[in-house]
């Protein structure tokens, strides 16, 4: 897992580089989604563990990715759970969020995902290191 992505003088990202500080944090810790590569989740630098790590982390990776968006509940549910009934998969989704919320702490009690009867979201109030992010501004 990479300590962190530099720029270099060419704004590249040198993952040999020395890291740059993050762009936010939450209480002087902050939760890091690094999806290049071998997917990792980490909170103050520490990995975070999760329940069912793999559909867990496909599904924030999901909302990490449409952040900004919402996605609807039963799109998200038979995306992650293509196998399962309606009843089946939309339980499943409920399940994982749940687990997902509860992984990573949160300082101020906010979740990291945010949802309503309809949708699903990623909550960008945590302003969250994610490496996508980082290399999309890069490339702009």
């Amino acid at each position: 897992m990479p300590t962190g992505y530099a720029i270099d003088g060419n704004d590249s990202l040198d993952a040999k580089a020395p890291t740059v500080a993050a762009p936010g944090t939450i209480g002087g810790k902050k939760l890091e989604l690094w999806l290049f590569g071998h997917a990792d989740i980490r909170y103050g630098g520490a990995p975070v563990k999760l329940a069912k790590r793999s559909a867990t982390l496909a599904m924030i990776t999901l909302l990490v990715l449409k952040r900004g968006q919402a996605m609807t509940r039963e799109s998200l549910a038979f995306t992650l759970f293509p196998e399962s009934d309606e009843a089946g998969a939309m339980a499943e989704l409920r399940r994982y969020l749940y687990l997902a919320n509860k992984a990573p702490p949160a300082s101020d009690e906010t979740p990291w995902i945010l949802g309503d009867a309809e949708t699903v979201r990623w909550n960008d109030a945590h302003r969250s290191f994610i490496d996508v992010e980082q290399f999309e501004r890069l490339a702009a």
